[in-house]
């Protein structure tokens, strides 16, 4: 699927990938500073998470799940990060359950 970047979404958003119930978007390289997982996060990478936060609003806009998602974020082996550099999951079109995983 093509990445692309929302429109209202803000700079430093590299994409967002619909793939059914969720979606999947990250910061480009230029952008990361080095934040590879939430894990690693400092102070100075603060306004970053806040806008990856903001675009999660955005795909639920564009997605139509406002009234109902969730945003995942798989930090480290125990989690199940397979891709190594900071992206958010943006999960909805169906009723979440809980306790998830």
């Amino acid at each position: 699927m093509k990445y692309f970047c929302p429109p209202k979404a803000g700079p430093g958003i590299s994409g967002y990938q619909p793939t059914g119930s969720f979606s999947r978007f990250s910061h480009p390289k230029e952008f990361r500073d080095g934040l590879t997982e939430l894990g690693k996060a400092e102070l100075r990478h603060v306004e970053i998470l806040g806008q990856l936060l903001h675009a999660a609003k955005i795909v639920a806009e564009i997605e139509g799940i406002l009234d109902g998602f969730r945003v995942v974020i798989n930090n480290g082996p125990d989690a199940c990060q397979s891709v190594y550099h900071l992206h958010l999951h943006v999960l909805g079109g169906r009723q979440m359950k809980w306790p998830p995983g």
